[in-house]
């Protein structure tokens, strides 16, 4: 309220001023000679206490006399200036930095820790030099940067190539234009990341969607606040990346663990250097990677071949461009992937449908968390897999256990190597393979010859697109194994995109069908018999009684069999499958397959399919039935007898070989040659009848002639 009325009456005095001003001049005489006896006039600006020990000053707030121009307070009383102690206390040391067209010092200054105006090594105050020449606009030109909310400037401008001070064409120094508005915060809430080492924000702070400024949610920039304590070294020691077109750190450097900030063993931060040469572009050109949700390069570029950093064909720095607008997120969840050894996502996230990156349900990124154990390699050796065209890895290397990242027998992750060529496309032009549930390609692509990686007909690696994840699935049926096919668990399979799946919802993604694929069972068959079964000790004391009971069983089912002509052999038959891990373990009598299984049964030595017959005995070992002796079916094939169990072992083969049936050989036909050959004698084998047949057809030939005279004799006795 004060300060309101002295405005008021600071303007009253200033138009008094005025007034006096075309006045006749006596009158004005009269006005200064009142102030010279101390009648000031306050005039409407109120200056700031500037009272320091080094130099003195006032200590309160102030007007100025808009006649003689002295301090005074508000009630037009001049203030005293107090003394200061007379000297000052250097600080902070800064670098001459005179240059002719800005001005400066020309040698090493410092700041005085109590006023901070710029003194020697002795304390000093120190003038700096005036500039004797001008500016020179370096080849660089800066867009003008002018917003309602922080100012800034509204033409284009160059950097003085001497001083670096903003400079127009002809070397003038740029106007900078005062704001005229207020901020207005973006829509985005950044998190608090003050550090006692680094200091920053405390409160969640917006970024103006203006001007990109830090402000509060009412628009108000945000305090920054000083930081209070020192850095702290972390464990590992990163080298020195310098390079003369990228700049860079040239000496071993540290993260601090609070902050980040690259600092050496002591704590204090590590200077960042200059560029002091031009960028030297790479072989291979990159596709443009700009989306409007993850900004990017709107232009193909190369990279840097020393310091990787993107640019154009003549070596000038690219301009990345800022996201404009939201990320999209899919349909699918994906599992979060966070490896002690690895670092990665330690939530659950969705792919943005069009940038691919990491984000949540509201589209917001989803934070990398850094590792913070050591990888442990794995026993396999891998072979290096790197391609110029395709990067990769340049020597051989073990695959972690936990990560599955490439790392070497000491468990140190092994860098991946970018590529140093184009791809170059085959002659096949492969259909895409985009499905609405599945994703893949959505053109028709050429595998790179080199890597066999899909790019397009200018050897630009193409995107795999995400699907919708909503998949149309069918029941894969569970199958047990046989010994002559393979099984499998229940699965589900994808009718439109290929993809197997080990849910009904379609999350748990079959990445390799050994996971679901049951191996053949394996049958191991051995002659003879070590021991009694366990099941059979209560019901046969030995090995030969069981053989025995099953030879009786066989001669019993099969009447022509005897022990005279016929032999048998013992078989001990077990049924392995294989487990998860690879080793192969005995199917019991509780897991044995329900259906039965098909097993092959090797032919006695000495025997086969042609010439023998077969009679298969069974004794049941387990469950009520045990000791029953079975008379199994059998089929005689090529490599053996296939025989189906519903349980094994103990089984035997009795057999006797088959009775040849008797057969009668034709004379062959004559042979075309000379009329006068006589055919072979062929001899006929004997049936058990010794008597020769021309006897036989004589004695018929006489019965028949006998016939036929009694009988006309008697039709000639009927006539008499």
């Amino acid at each position: 309220m004060k300060k309101s009325f002295l405005k008021r009456l600071g303007a009253i005095a200033l138009s008094l001023t005025v007034l006096l001003g075309m006045a006749p001049a006596g009158m004005t005489a009269n006005a200064e000679e009142a102030c010279g006896e101390g009648n000031h006039v306050a005039g409407a600006d109120l200056y700031d206490a500037n009272y320091n020990p080094c130099t003195g000053g006032y200590s309160s707030d102030f007007y100025q006399c808009i006649y003689c121009g002295r301090p005074v307070d508000q009630n037009c009383q001049e203030i005293e200036e107090e003394k200061g102690i007379g000297h000052h206390t250097p600080g902070e040391k800064h670098e001459a930095d005179y240059t002719s067209c800005g001005g400066g010092f020309k040698e090493k200054w410092y700041e005085c820790s109590v006023c901070g105006r710029p003194v020697n090594k002795d304390g000093q105050e120190l003038e700096g030099f005036e500039p004797t020449g001008s500016h020179i606009p370096g080849s660089e030109l800066h867009e003008a940067d002018y917003t309602s909310c922080n100012g800034g400037f509204k033409e284009d401008f160059y950097e003085c190539s001497v001083c670096g001070q903003p400079v127009n064409k002809d070397g003038q120094p740029a106007e900078w234009v005062e704001p005229t508005g207020s901020h207005i915060p973006g829509s985005e809430l950044h998190e608090a990341d003050y550090t006692s080492c680094n200091g920053g924000f405390k409160a969640d702070f917006y970024e103006c969607s203006v001007c990109g400024q830090p402000v509060n949610k009412d628009g108000q920039p945000a305090e920054w606040f000083e930081p209070t304590g020192s850095h702290i070294p972390g464990s590992e020691l990163h080298k020195a990346d310098y390079t003369s077109c990228g700049g860079g750190f040239k000496e071993d450097f540290y993260e601090c663990t609070l902050c980040g900030q690259p600092v050496d063993k002591d704590g204090q931060f590590v200077d960042w250097y200059d560029r002091s040469g031009m960028h030297q572009p790479g072989t291979v050109l990159h596709k443009a990677n700009y989306t409007p949700c993850d900004g990017g390069f709107k232009s193909n570029y190369y990279q840097c071949s020393v310091c990787h950093c993107p640019v154009d064909k003549d070596g000038q720095e690219l301009e990345w461009f800022e996201p404009t607008e939201a990320h999209k997120p899919g349909s699918t969840l994906f599992k979060a992937d966070y490896t002690p050894c690895s670092g990665g996502l330690k939530s659950d996230y969705y792919i943005c449908d069009v940038c691919y990156c990491p984000i949540d349900k509201d589209g917001q990124y989803v934070q990398w968390s850094e590792p913070t154990e050591a990888h442990k390699a794995g026993s396999t050796l891998f072979k290096a897999n790197y391609t110029p065209c395709g990067g990769g890895v340049k020597s051989d290397y073990y695959e972690c256990t936990v990560c599955h990242c490439p790392v070497d027998k000491d468990s140190k992750e092994i860098p991946y190597e970018d590529c140093t060529a184009n791809h170059t496309p085959g002659s096949e032009l492969i259909k895409a393979t985009y499905t609405v549930c599945g994703g893949g390609l959505k053109s028709d692509y050429y595998e790179c010859t080199v890597c066999h990686w899909p790019v397009d007909k200018d050897g630009f690696e193409l995107i795999q697109f995400m699907g919708s994840g909503v998949h149309d699935l069918e029941v894969i049926a569970a199958k047990s194994p046989t010994c002559d096919e393979e099984g499998n668990i229940q699965f589900w399979h994808c009718k439109v995109c290929g993809q197997h799946f080990k849910d009904a919802n379609g999350t748990d993604y079959i990445e390799d069908m050994d996971e679901v694929i049951l191996s053949k069972l394996k049958p191991e068959i051995t002659s003879g018999l070590q021991q009694v079964p366990q099941g059979l000790e209560n019901k046969y004391a030995s090995v030969t009684a069981i053989k025995d009971a099953l030879l009786q069983a066989a001669l019993n089912s099969d009447q022509t069999l005897s022990t005279s002509n016929s032999k048998s052999v013992l078989l001990d038959v077990e049924l392995k499958v294989q487990a998860p891990d690879g080793t192969w373990t005995l199917v019991t009598p509780e897991n044995f397959p329900a259906e039965g299984i098909e097993v092959l049964l090797p032919y006695p030595d000495g025997t086969n399919m042609n010439d023998y017959s077969f009679v298969i005995t069974h004794m049941i070992t387990s469950g009520d039935k045990a000791g029953e002796i079975e008379v199994l079916h059998g089929t005689p094939e090529q490599g053996g007898i296939r025989v189906k169990f519903t349980s094994l072992s103990p089984v035997m083969i009795t057999c006797k070989e088959k009775v040849k049936e008797a057969s009668t050989v034709k004379p062959a036909d004559k042979p075309a040659g000379n009329p006068s050959d006589k055919p072979s004698k062929v001899t006929t084998p004997q049936t058990g009848d010794t008597s020769h047949l021309t006897f036989w057809f004589a004695v018929l030939l006489i019965s028949g002639i006998s016939i036929i005279c009694l009988t006309l004799k008697k039709r000639s006795a009927i006539r008499k």
